[in-house]
């Protein structure tokens, strides 16, 4: 009880519609004891993905494979300032030489 959540819905999201993810908030309420314990962001204009502001990822309002979408809004971020209930350090760069590559199964 207590925990921070983070809600999402984009608000071209044909996948999952909003009012499923206002009435998850609703059930989820009476769980935690805080109502500022439950973050909503509803506004960003994105189809069903993750929403970046990675310039390289595709359109916002693109459905698809990825799913990580170019909308100028850091959901990874707003998620993780709000869940830890503290800043972040400065986004640094990711190595070249430190990625690995991953096949799925």
């Amino acid at each position: 009880a207590g925990k921070p959540i983070v809600l999402y819905s984009g608000a071209k999201d044909d996948v999952v519609l909003r009012p499923v993810m206002i009435a998850v908030g609703k059930q989820l309420a009476p769980l935690v004891n805080n109502a500022s314990a439950i973050a909503t962001i509803y506004s960003i204009p994105s189809e069903h993905a993750w929403p970046t502001s990675d310039r390289r990822a595709q359109p916002c309002v693109r459905m698809g494979p990825p799913f990580a979408n170019f909308c100028d809004y850091d959901l990874a971020g707003v998620s993780l300032r709000h869940m830890r209930r503290a800043g972040l350090r400065p986004r640094g760069r990711a190595s070249a030489a430190r990625l690995l590559a991953y096949r799925r199964p």
